[in-house]
């Protein structure tokens, strides 16, 4: 099965929104990993005992079903599956450096380790967070800094509530992780420019 990048391209991405499709397609190459889905917004819904459930969704926007959102806990119709997060608001001239702007940002993934690879009989998922590692490293690390990982699968989610039923898939074999970075850049009219689609 080949990755699935979800939004599909965002030709005129700007800001954190370029990085992460950046991001996006490098990760998207790991062979282990069926859907890597863009920044995620924290939702909530009411539930019927009253409570309120806070969970990650994504606009999906897919082509065969436009304007939807999608929950991205946990999809255990697949091996595994990444989204991003927002972790503070943009950071602008830093270090005394006018054009420079930072992003802090976490990717946060799922898998069901059965279905990664079925002939491992024990929990392997520092080595999947190796493998997104390795490409941060490989084609950002000239930009990222202040790495931070986490193996503790009810941290990745740390964010949301996660309800009796949903907390057994991140119990192994399924399991999350989250590994957070700071992204820094230097402002380039590629980053920042927005333009108006053509009006009908």
């Amino acid at each position: 099965m080949t990755c699935i990048v979800v939004p599909t391209n965002p030709t005129d991405a700007i800001l954190d929104a370029r990085v992460v499709y950046l991001i996006q397609q490098q990760i998207a190459t790991l062979s282990w990993l069926d859907a890597c889905y863009g920044i995620a917004e924290v939702a909530e819904m009411k539930k019927d005992d009253g409570s309120i459930e806070v969970f990650p969704r994504v606009y999906a926007n897919l082509a065969n079903v436009p304007q939807t959102y999608k929950d991205v806990r946990y999809d255990d119709s697949l091996k595994a599956q990444a989204f991003f997060e927002r972790d503070s608001e943009y950071t602008l001239g830093e270090d005394g450096e006018e054009d420079q702007i930072s992003y802090s940002l976490s990717i946060v993934v799922w898998a069901n380790l059965y279905k990664v690879d079925p002939l491992r009989s024990y929990d392997f998922t520092d080595q999947l967070a190796g493998d997104i590692l390795r490409i941060l490293k490989d084609n950002f690390d000239a930009h990222i800094d202040e790495y931070r990982i986490d193996l503790r699968s009810a941290s990745a989610y740390s964010k949301y509530t996660m309800s009796d039923v949903e907390n057994r898939f991140i119990t192994l074999p399924y399991t999350a992780f989250r590994i957070s970075f700071r992204y820094t850049e230097f402002k380039s009219p590629v980053c920042y420019t927005f333009t108006p689609t053509a009006s009908s």
